[in-house]
Order: C-alpha cells, then structure tokens, then sequence
C-alpha cells in the first residue's frame, strides 16, 4: 500500500494538481487495490512467478474502432479468455516499440474466440496531448480493432503497481495476473497461448 500511495503521490505532483487532485487520487487507486499483494512478473521464464487476482477495471471510457463508447468491461467478460492489454499514452518514448510488438501478437492470435486483446491509454501525465483524440490515433495507426480505454486519472497504473508506460498485461483465463511487466515479447506471449490455453 505505501508503494501505491508514492507511485500516486508522484503522478499527481509532477501535474501540479493540488491538494484536492491528489486527495482524489489516493481514494481512487486505494478502492482500486486488491487486498493481497498484486504480483509484478517480469516474463514467462519466471519459474517461481506467483499469479494473484486481477484488480477489476473501474472508471473508465471504452471505446470502439468506431469511435463509438460501448460499455464498461469487467473481468467477469472475460472470463475463460486469455487476455493481453497495452497500457500506453500516446507521448510516451517507448510506446511505440510496444504497440509494433503488440501488433504482430494480435495479428498472429486476433481470430481466436479464447483470447481477447484490449488497450489502455493511462494518463499519468499531459493530459491535453494524451486525450482521447490520441487514443483514437493511436488505433489507426496500429490497426487495433479491440476495445480501447481512455483511463485519465492513471488508475490502471495505479492498480497493477506499473512502473511507468509503456506497460504490457496478461490476465489468465481464470483472472489471474500472469504478466505485469514494461514489454512483452512474441516469444512470451506464444508461451502463454500455449500454457495457458
């Protein structure tokens, strides 16, 4: 929980929100945060990784490849899936590698019924350029055609421990995190198509 409240503390400062802003915040990713340790692993070749419930997603703007907003996911609607998720903002230096890594995964498993791919722009800081305009420039670019999030008070990061954008995760088909790490790589994500399906 203290990790929580800095990783907080230090998005909301370095936007220079105020008092009341931060206040927000704190209550937010405090309801958000499971009661046991959300476990941060780094990839596949873990052997010791341990798996820990998902933290619902809560508060955000579900969107479309049509622009259009649809309704708020749960992790109940995916249940039975394996599920990747790209969290970015658009200015973020490293994003790109990311979503060109994110691309060619969900090329390869895209039509699978068992396996669904979902995008979270996170905004943790510049909040007029990472807008939803960017999220929907983002989808084009990268040809992404599943259900994209605009999440503008950072709550995914908050939630899942991130240590920054991008953020790449993988939620097993029983709701377990199974990676929470910067990237994810082909190599891993076959991996978990593989073990996990």
């Amino acid at each position: 929980m203290k990790y929580l409240a800095i990783v907080v503390l230090f998005f909301s400062c370095s936007q220079s929100r105020g008092k009341e802003q931060l206040s927000e915040n704190l209550r937010i990713a405090s309801a958000a945060v499971p009661s046991q340790n959300t476990a941060v692993s780094q990839n596949m070749s873990d052997t010791d990784k341990k798996t820990s419930p998902a933290p619902d997603f809560f508060g955000l703007e579900w969107y479309n490849s049509k622009k259009e907003r649809i309704p708020n996911l749960r992790l109940k609607d995916l249940k039975g899936k394996l599920t990747f998720i790209d969290v970015f903002i658009k200015t973020c230096p490293g994003c790109p590698k990311s979503h060109k890594i994110f691309k060619k995964i969900y090329s390869k498993y895209k039509n699978r019924k068992d396996i669904q791919f979902l995008a979270i722009q996170s905004v943790s800081y510049g909040h007029k350029k990472n807008n939803l305009d960017a999220l929907h420039q983002i989808r084009k670019e990268y040809g992404f055609d599943f259900p994209m999030a605009q999440d503008n008070q950072a709550v995914v990061i908050a939630q899942y421990g991130a240590g920054g954008t991008p953020w790449n995760i993988v939620i097993g088909p029983k709701g377990t995190i199974e990676h929470n790490y910067f990237f994810i790589s082909e190599k891993d994500a076959d991996k978990y198509v593989k073990n996990l399906l």
